[in-house]
């Protein structure tokens, strides 16, 4: 019996240490790639329901997994992204687009929301489907990054929100797409269109940032299309704890937002330091008793972010603000509709008004009365036109 108990803890010591070990190749390698499907360009036009592309699709697109190591919490890992090619093409137009928010749980469908599961279904993958087949069968390469957390890293918890630990597994996904590109006979020069709604559309503002500051000549933005993204952090989270005592039910999402920002900035700090309530992962901080922030939130932590004299975490939140701090080198276009109630509107005003001032070639685009999920269909066809007269 104690040989028996001996060896099933040595058994899972070693699936432990397999399941925590990390890839001896380099981030940003690609690890392989999965052919999935090939649709038709008559089968894209049926598929896409947001718009009618019947004008725009010229070619049948091909669905490409691309499998490749990324950084996550200072270890290397596998992840992966679906790749939109356009069967025929000999040159090279490279979109990066991400996607929203996607909540970690499978009563959310999930897996109807992660771009390497599309394989072509008509049902849920909305967004997925409907930015990939329609810029795809207009003539772009289109990499959609799955971001750590979904698909095969779904054991992981998912840094939402929080810039500069969810731009790795963009910039690593780019630099394999990158390696596939240069594999095959197609002309690419470089350069790079950057995208993304809500969440995507912060996490496109901000690896436009850490692309050119970080990564200068790896590639070349042309320009950033960012729909309703929350780029004002500091001005977002005030806005709800300035509230506190008002029912917010998006508080939520707002709950794991800060959660995320403490585990994977340097605060690291106790959990019972901001919560009023138990919270000990991803799923319990998006799940709270309450949509009061008041019953939420510890409220000296709530006074500290207000007053601002929480000067670490304060830190940390201006870190993940986009509105200024830099002079982009490539255009910022902008999206909004000014009936947002989920991502406020000011994220999207403060951002333009803030690097207008810095001198970046930034244009605005406001939708009026248009909310956080009706701007889609209008930026899907504004955002592929805009980038024809910049290929």
């Amino acid at each position: 019996m104690k040989h028996i108990l001996k060896v099933t803890f040595l058994l899972l010591i070693f699936t432990a240490c397999k399941k925590e070990a990390t890839l001896s190749v380099s981030p940003g390698t690609l690890i392989e790639t999965n052919e999935v499907k090939t649709i038709s360009r008559s089968e894209c036009v049926q598929l896409v329901d947001s718009a009618d592309i019947s004008s725009i699709a010229q070619y049948d697109v091909r669905l490409i997994e691309i499998v490749y190591a990324t950084e996550y919490d200072g270890k290397t890992i596998e992840t992966s992204g679906m790749l939109f090619v356009p069967v025929g093409k000999d040159t090279v137009h490279f979109v990066t687009y991400n996607h929203g928010t996607v909540v970690p749980l499978k009563l959310f469908k999930m897996d109807e929301a992660t771009p390497s599961l599309f394989t072509g279904q008509s049902v849920g993958f909305g967004e997925i489907r409907n930015v990939g087949l329609t810029w795809a069968s207009a003539g772009y390469t289109v990499f959609m990054p799955d971001y750590v957390g979904y698909n095969r890293t779904r054991d992981k918890e998912h840094p939402y929100i929080y810039y500069p630990e969810l731009f790795k597994s963009i910039y690593h996904g780019d630099l394999a797409v990158k390696s596939y590109i240069q594999s095959q006979s197609a002309y690419y020069d470089n350069r790079m269109f950057l995208a993304g709604w809500s969440q995507g559309g912060g996490a496109s503002l901000s690896a436009h940032r850490y692309f050119e500051q970080n990564y200068p000549g790896t590639f070349t933005i042309v320009a950033s299309l960012n729909l309703s993204g929350p780029y004002n952090f500091k001005r977002f989270i005030r806005s709800v704890f300035e509230n506190k005592e008002t029912a917010n039910d998006k508080i939520s999402i707002y709950s794991w937002a800060l959660y995320s920002l403490n585990k994977f900035s340097e605060l690291k700090r106790a959990n019972d330091r901001f919560y009023s309530y138990s919270v000990y992962d991803q799923v319990s901080a998006f799940n709270p008793p309450s949509t009061v922030p008041a019953d939420i939130f510890n409220n000296f932590f709530i006074k500290q972010i207000v007053d601002g004299s929480d000067v670490a975490m304060n830190s940390v939140i201006e870190r993940n603000s986009m509105i200024n701090g830099w002079n982009p080198q490539g255009k910022i276009y902008l999206y909004h509709g000014d009936a947002d109630d989920f991502v406020p509107y000011f994220n999207s005003e403060d951002c333009y008004e803030g690097l207008l001032q810095l001198g970046a070639d930034i244009h605005f685009t406001t939708y009026p009365g248009a909310t956080h999920y009706t701007v889609f269909p209008k930026y899907l066809i504004d955002a592929k036109n805009q980038m024809d007269l910049l290929k």
